[in-house]
């Protein structure tokens, strides 16, 4: 549509400088790698409120168990995260065109993260 309108002008698009972005793919990837890896984001505005209060109520093996689930998680989002951030800045810095079927299964597995918050919570 934009090469259409910009030749009804005369104008063209180098096809060396020019390039497709998938903003919505791209976007919802930024946004979830927000929401699992910013103090402000939804992993951790909610971690700490639900599983610390909840050891520090409990006895040893609570907080042993929760502690755990802390591990795990932090584990989970670093793994998660690094993959994400390599995908944004391929992208941002080295001109990368994104995998738009492994940037979904990222937002998924980000979804998949928080969503166990809420599994875990129900314990």
């Amino acid at each position: 549509m934009v090469r259409e309108r910009l030749g009804e002008y005369g104008l063209s698009l180098h096809p060396e400088k020019t390039r497709l972005i998938e903003f919505g793919t791209l976007s919802r990837l930024a946004e979830a790698y927000k929401q699992i890896n910013a103090p402000r984001g939804e992993l951790g505005r909610r971690t700490p409120i639900g599983i610390s209060t909840r050891a520090l109520s409990g006895d040893a093996a609570t907080y042993s168990k929760l502690e755990s689930r802390i591990v795990d998680l932090t584990n989970r989002r670093n793994a998660l995260a690094a993959q994400m951030i390599t995908m944004l800045e391929a992208a941002a810095f080295d001109d990368k065109t994104i995998n738009k079927h492994q940037a979904e299964n990222l937002i998924d597995q980000a979804n998949d993260l928080l969503q166990s918050l809420d599994d875990q919570a129900s314990r």
